[in-house]
């Protein structure tokens, strides 16, 4: 089984475990609880990630005992799990055969959902009723195929009562059950209902088992309960749970109280529990638990029942309660209205009669009895009790105790909850009596109890809502039809009618302002995208006319959303962003390919603007689609573009949207499918025209396609094609990152091991570092080097002591590559073991010991440590002992230079640790230079042995040189000191402190005054640095120092005078500012592009002139120079900001933002192209030129772009797939520095046409 199989076998499997889970928890706790939120979560997930592999729906169907989704058997043994076996018990309670789930199934649509099953559970009776409930609820994207139960013989069923019977199938552990009540909840307490543990306690009293277990299951629950509060220590969290705990025990109805309260246990927490759950009940909640004990209990003698009745031993207790006086009246109120029931047809007698005529009493006694009643279930015995009771009331009582009677039985039968009162009501009231009490408890009601009663009625007639006891259909709607036949079911009728009217009239305003918006829409108000409304309804209209063949108005819609993209109003932006992608999914159900391929580049702009997540997994899923489409039709250049949107996704995913993130990982993950992959890879092996896209695919696809190549790498028999799988591997970078160490360790010949390491040295981070450190004592050394090598370009803060470490007990011929890579890591410590080695390794020459001590050499340059002195000058100082050969020349040579280097602080060994070439003659540029020639005279009588003699005339002419302010010729001769005498300290100091002295003395104060405010950004040492690289100019009177457009990277510094600039437009020269003395100006210095102004002189100017390539050589001695200069530069160069107040920004034409991938070539004046092609992230596009990113690791060569022709491919929808544009580089900007990301804006030769543009937008 591949691995795609293998996820989403185990995605079937889970799918009924998370939905049961669901469908429990929902049955504890209210729908605003987190808990409900998390379980349906888990469904939501799991259900998208299979509607994204399966496609528009997903079916779980019950049938022979089974679980099956999408036609797919569960695993015998996940068959038998007790979550999967619960849903089939569930589903067949409510005799449902399948659940099918759409792919708009939200996460709102799945708790409403939950909530009608886990009602139906426990109110409804089997005959088709869901869908119709579903069909009221507006839930489409979920659909019911329920079973068809059929008579065998009359009055029998497939399916037995108990089956039936409400909340089959749904279990909750007695610890939940104690939990719930205790509010034991991540939620708030205060937030929980007892109807969801009404519904419990119903389910569980309906369950298959004997009854003794199932009070042994009620005991152990209420024992839990009792325990919790019992073992809480703190008074007033004792309190609290109590309060709680009554608070949701009064709420229960009275027949599941009484199974909790007949198990209570002989406990002084027990007995508070009972005390507060009686105090919270109104007088209708204590009566109903009075009747639902058994009868005789009432009498308070216990010993007359037999058996374990449940609830014998209640009534004792509760007669304990501080409500016991209320509590015996009501009892004895229970008894008399069951005395009036049982007499049936039979005269009442006397002492009853007489009771009967005092309002205050028989009042009350009459509703007791009709509750009692209308507990019963609707048959013709209950309506014959129902008639003989109240002729027994017309028949034994006076006309005005009648009314009186009506009266008061009425207000108290209003009081009742509804769906109790709604089974009183549905009795037939015949008689004077009958119908004075009925009008009465009618004009007793609110409207909105009467509406609601009235509803009830009409939905349990039509068999829409049921409770647990099967009620016949032919009273409810007799009931319902007497109820709407009086006055107020007419004014309620009236009503609904009329609330209808509004309904539609509220409708036809919704669709005319949804077309009067699109019509809006098409004439360029994108303010309607901000409206919610619009945004649903715009998928549905495109595809509608697109149906209907207007193919030109659903494009106008199209481009009206993405024009929308390019607002800055948020609300817009979003609005079409998410309009996009709602409209994605439907292009892609209609099959309009070749449309979603032009709407590709604004999808991929759309993306990070997508709040609502729906729209944005619709979105990735249609370029999902796409792409497979493109692929499997073999079209690779549309991939490309397709893929494109995904991967740059992965790349550069907006910050806090990692949900984005993943679902954009969970598209590439499922088109990396072997058959694609398969043919992908057979193009790449073949070498044909389609080899070099395939392999941009198939490293674009992540880590799917990453443990394909694995796969294939192992049973790959041919070296060049593991070769080439590993480079492909290589080249999908981060994402293959896994798999490679995956594959690493396995048993894999010693080649195979070596690549892995070496491309993980371009993909890994330090997280590897543990998996590829032990293949250091790999059998074979190139495996070992390779180790070392990877090892110092990812350890992170580990390679430090693991290479000390391995240092001590590797082998002699890798400790020179140890010690490399110990020499890059600037640390101090390092220095003193590598000077120990230095030492420890003396002794007579060879190849491999002067290759290590060499290697130490040049590491300790590049650690810089003065510490390393010592070690080093005592091993120069062998070379002057006799008979002492333990370092050989090269290492004695490689010392002398590391002692210079550390020194002087230059380095001056190369990475092999060759010593440099001299400088000597490549300093000299002009032949007869009497410098030249003095200096060649000074360096002649060195090597003829005349070091002091030599060493001295270079210091003097160094002084001589310095003192004539040619700094940088003295600066030079002092550098080459060290070749005629390394260790003349002396004379290296005093030279330097000359120059400085020299330096400092050369600047005047006016110069000091004048450049002050640059002073206190920069030090003594800095200034003078830059001050002795200046060129001096001066300009008269209105001559131009630099022209509008012209390619200058020279920095002004205004030393004197007053400087005009000024802005060229179609010929007029408009003013923009002045600079004057203290100020600096360069627009190309900084950043490499043209000028975008003039400067003209308004008086004599005197300047001083910065080249950059002067300078950059001070870059490396002064790391922060050019970010302080810079900043100086933008305090003093106010232009940038003054050409745009004045309406004058070169960027005239507004640019719209883009990324798309695309190919870029460098040309001639004509047009050809010129050496390799190489790619960029195209950022933004207008009528005048677009802009793009490149990665440049040196920022001097960017100047190299700078005035260059361009060719520019962009991929657009349709044929040839992409655009060629041609354009001018005017700019250079550093974009990401710490990436080397640069900026280039291109300028066209002409504006783009309309046409031309909306085909780059798509």
């Amino acid at each position: 089984m591949t691995t795609n199989q293998q996820t989403k076998s185990q995605a079937y499997t889970e799918l009924p475990v998370r939905l049961y889970s669901a469908l429990r928890t929902i049955r504890i706790y209210p729908p605003s609880n987190p808990q409900v939120t998390k379980t349906t979560n888990k469904v939501i997930s799991l259900l998208n990630k299979l509607l994204e592999q399966e496609g528009k729906e997903i079916t779980l169907a019950s049938s022979g005992r089974k679980i099956l989704v999408n036609g797919n058997p569960l695993p015998e043994k996940d068959q038998q799990r007790p979550q999967v076996q619960g849903l089939i018990e569930f589903l067949d309670t409510l005799q449902i055969h399948a659940l099918t789930f759409q792919n708009d199934f939200t996460a709102s649509d799945c708790i409403h959902f939950l909530e009608l099953l886990s009602a139906a559970g426990s109110n409804i009776q089997p005959d088709q009723p869901i869908k119709a409930l579903l069909q009221e609820a507006g839930l489409d994207s979920v659909s019911i195929d329920e079973k068809r139960y059929v008579a065998v013989h009359e009055g029998e069923q497939v399916v037995t009562e108990d089956q039936i019977g409400p909340g089959g199938g749904l279990r909750i552990e007695n610890g939940d059950l104690a939990g719930f009540i205790l509010g034991k909840t991540s939620g708030d307490s205060a937030r929980l209902s007892t109807a969801a543990l009404r519904q419990l306690l119903a389910s569980d009293s309906n369950a298959t088992g004997d009854s003794s277990r199932r009070g042994m299951e009620g005991q152990d629950a209420l024992k839990a309960l009792i325990d919790g509060i019992g073992h809480t220590t703190s008074p007033d969290e004792k309190a609290r749970l109590l309060a709680h705990s009554s608070t949701a025990l009064a709420g229960l109805a009275p027949d599941l109280l009484t199974r909790l309260l007949a198990t209570l246990p002989q406990d002084s927490a027990a007995d508070v529990l009972l005390a507060g759950t009686v105090k919270q009940m109104d007088p209708n909640q204590l009566e109903a638990l009075l009747l639902a004990l058994p009868e005789v209990s009432l009498s308070g003698d216990i010993e007359q029942i037999d058996g374990p009745q449940q609830g014998k031993d209640i009534f004792p207790k509760l007669l304990k309660t501080d409500r016991a006086g209320e509590i015996e009246q009501t009892a004895i109120r229970i008894k008399t209205a069951r005395t009036l029931v049982e007499l049936s047809a039979n005269p009442t007698p006397q002492h009853l009669k007489e009771q009967l005529q005092q309002p205050q009493w028989s009042a009350p006694v009459l509703v007791t009895a009709l509750r009692q009643l209308a507990g019963r279930q609707l048959q013709d015995s209950t309506h014959e009790a129902f008639f003989n009771l109240l002729a027994r009331y017309e028949r034994d009582l006076a006309p005005t105790i009648r009314d009186q009677v009506a009266s008061q039985a009425a207000c108290r039968l209003a009081t009742l909850q509804e769906h109790e009162l709604g089974r009183v009501l549905v009795q037939r009231y015949k008689g004077i009596f009958g119908e004075e009490l009925y009008s009465q408890v009618i004009t007793q009601l609110s409207d909105e109890q009467f509406e609601r009663i009235a509803q009830r009625l009409n939905l349990l007639s039509r068999n829409k809502q049921a409770s647990a006891s099967a009620l016949d259909a032919a009273p409810l709607l007799a009931g319902y039809q007497r109820l709407m036949d009086t006055v107020r079911g007419e004014k309620l009728r009236a009503a609904l009618s009329m609330h209808q009217e509004e309904q539609d009239k509220v409708q036809q305003l919704n669709q005319d302002q949804i077309r009067k918006n699109i019509k809006l829409l098409l004439s360029g108000e994108h303010t309607v995208l901000g409206d919610e409304q619009i945004v649903q309804t715009l998928p549905s209209s495109v595809k509608r006319l697109l149906k209907h063949d207007k193919s030109e108005a659903a494009d106008k819609l199209l481009i009206q959303m993405v024009t929308g993209l390019q607002k800055n109003d948020p609300a817009i932006r979003r609005g079409s962003a998410e309009a996009l992608g709602r409209t994605a999914a439907a292009l892609v159900q209609a099959g309009e390919w070749q449309r979603l391929d032009r709407l590709l580049p604004a999808l991929g702009q759309a993306l990070p603007f997508m709040e609502d997540l729906q729209a944005g997994s619709q979105a990735l899923q249609a370029v999902e689609q796409l792409t497979r489409h493109h692929l499997t039709h073999k079209a690779y250049n549309r991939a490309i573009n397709a893929l494109n949107v995904l991967f740059d996704l992965t790349i550069h995913t907006p910050a806090g949207n990692s949900a984005l993130y993943d679902l954009t990982l969970a598209c590439l993950v499922r088109l990396a499918e072997p058959a694609l992959l398969g043919e992908l890879l057979k193009n790449i092996l073949a070498g044909n025209k389609e080899s070099d896209n395939c392999w941009y695919l198939l490293s674009r696809m992540g880590a799917g396609a990453a443990n394909f190549l694995m796969e294939r790498l192992g049973t790959s028999e041919s070296r060049e094609e593991r070769e080439l799988l590993l480079r492909l591997i290589g080249d999908i970078g981060k994402p293959a990152r896994d798999a490679l160490l995956f594959l690493l360790q396995q048993d894999s010949p010693w080649y195979v091991t070596r690549n892995i390491i070496r491309l993980l040295k371009n993909v890994g981070d330090a997280d590897c570092f543990t998996v590829i450190a032990p293949f250091l004592h790999h059998e074979d050394v190139r495996v070992q080097q390779e180790v070392i090598q990877t090892l110092g370009v990812i350890g992170g803060t580990a390679r430090k002591n693991f290479f000390l470490h391995e240092l001590e007990r590797t082998a002699d011929d890798l400790k020179p590559l140890i010690v490399r890579q110990l020499g890059k890591i600037h640390n101090e410590s390092i220095v003193l073991p590598l000077t120990d080695l230095l030492e420890s390794s003396a002794g007579p020459p060879h190849q491999e010991k002067e290759q290590l001590q060499i290697e130490i050499c040049v590491a300790l340059v590049r650690l810089g440590s003065k510490k390393a002195l010592t070690s080093l000058k005592k091993i120069i100082q062998t070379k002057k002992i006799p008979g002492i050969t333990d370092y050989s020349p090269k290492v004695l040579a490689a010392a002398e230079s590391a002692v210079q280097a550390i020194s002087a602080d230059s380095k001056v060994l190369s990475d092999t640790g060759q010593q440099t070439e001299p400088v000597s003659q490549s300093y000299l540029t002009r032949k007869n230079d009497p410098l030249a020639e003095q200096e060649a005279s000074i360096f002649r009588k060195a090597g003829r042995g005349k070091t002091e003699e030599a060493k001295k005339e270079l210091y003097e002419l160094i002084i001589s040189y310095a003192e004539k302010k040619d700094f940088a010729n003295a600066e030079r001769l002092r550098e080459r000191i060290y070749e005629i005498d390394p260790m003349a300290l002396s004379e290296i100091i005093r030279s330097g402190e000359i120059i400085e002295r020299e330096k400092t003395g050369a600047v005047s104060r006016d110069q000091l005054a004048t450049w002050s405010r640059l002073l206190k950004k920069l030090n003594n040492v800095e200034f003078s640095a830059i001050y002795h690289e200046l060129q001096e100019r001066r300009f008269a009177p209105e001559e131009i120092i630099v022209r509008q457009g012209d390619k200058n990277d020279e920095l002004y510094f205004i030393n004197q005078g007053s400087i005009k600039i000024s802005y060229n437009q179609d010929g007029r020269e408009i003013f923009v500012s002045t600079m004057n003395n203290g100020q600096i100006i360069g627009e190309n210095f900084f950043d490499a592009s043209f000028w975008t102004v003039t400067l003209t002189a308004l008086t004599p100017v005197n300047i001083s002139v910065l080249k950059w390539d002067s300078f950059r050589r001070w870059q490396e001695e002064y790391p922060g120079l050019e970010a302080k200069l810079q900043d100086f530069y933008k305090q003093c160069d106010t232009t940038r900001v003054l050409l745009e107040k004045k309406g004058l920004d070169r960027r005239k034409y507004e640019r719209t933002r883009l990324s798309r991938k695309i190919q870029l070539q460098l040309t001639d004046h004509n047009n050809k192209p010129i050496g390799r092609g190489f790619r960029g992230e195209l950022t933004d596009i207008s009528e005048g030129g677009l802009a793009f990113l490149i990665r440049i690791s040196k920022k001097e060569n960017t100047r190299l772009l700078l005035g260059r022709n361009m060719q520019i491919t962009i991929p657009v929808g349709g044929d040839p797939g992409h655009l060629q544009l041609h354009g001018l580089a005017i700019g250079i900007q550093s974009y990401e520095p710490l990436e080397c990301d640069f900026s280039v804006h291109i300028k066209f030769p002409e504006l783009l046409d309309q046409e031309t543009l909306f085909q780059v937008l798509g």
